[in-house]
């Protein structure tokens, strides 16, 4: 009977410490699910559903001449107030504003900026096969540029380059647009339609100069056409000034 006691005893603290080793392993998984969270909130542009780009996590307005800013600062982790939805947020936006945190939902897409000295950037795209790659070459992006910027999209489809797509590049401040849903384009592009690519095979297409109109951040829309299948993939850039 008192070895039958010890044991229940025993099987009891057992239970019992079985208890508070998973009652405290919540509390670091509760704390890592918040870091979670935290890492998913976009620091660039978020793609909505349908279409239009909302600047994320960054402030939407900087001061002049501090385009570069704008990349520091989302490094550092820099954010403006806004975390909700707001009544005051144009249709277009789904009742999201620029600058404030979000974590891109379904069927939205997080685009980062790349710093004011970067010349390449990987687009991104809702489609896994769909590989770009924009080069600037003429160095860094700058507004006011006597040397307007000028780039090659490589592009390939399961790894494979594509020579006769159809490929237009739309750039866009989508911070800008109170006036214009999607936010103005570049000087030699005023109705936002996008610039025109020359393939010149292996799969890499050339574009025209693009004059830009003004520094502070910019999406980039990659749209390529092939047939009946047309995809995006887009890339961001900070514009500093000349």
């Amino acid at each position: 009977m008192q070895q039958y006691a010890v044991s229940r005893y025993l099987l009891v603290g057992l239970l019992g410490c079985t208890a508070v080793a998973l009652t405290g392993h919540l509390h670091p998984g509760e704390a890592q699910e918040g870091q979670h969270q935290a890492k998913a909130v976009c620091r660039g542009f978020v793609v909505l559903p349908n279409g239009f780009a909302v600047l994320s996590g960054l402030h939407a307005h900087p001061a002049p001449g501090s385009a570069g800013t704008q990349h520091k600062e989302a490094h550092a982790g820099a954010t403006i107030a806004d975390k909700g939805h707001t009544a005051s947020a144009p249709p277009h936006l789904m009742g999201y504003t620029h600058g404030q945190e979000i974590a891109p939902q379904a069927y939205m897409l997080c685009v980062p900026i790349g710093g004011p000295s970067a010349v390449t950037w990987t687009a991104v795209s809702r489609v896994p096969t769909l590989t770009v790659i924009a080069e600037s070459l003429k160095g860094a992006l700058t507004h006011g540029s006597r040397t307007h910027a000028a780039f090659t999209l490589t592009v390939r489809q399961d790894g494979v380059p594509i020579d006769t797509a159809h490929v237009r590049l739309l750039a866009r401040m989508p911070s800008h647009d109170r006036r214009m849903p999607g936010g103005h384009g570049p000087a030699n592009d005023p109705d936002v339609q996008g610039i025109v690519a020359q393939s010149g095979g292996q799969g890499r297409y050339t574009m025209p100069p693009v004059d830009f109109t003004m520094g502070g951040p910019w999406l980039f829309e990659v749209q390529v056409q092939e047939g009946a299948e047309a995809h995006q993939a887009y890339f961001a850039a900070s514009i500093g000034e000349e």
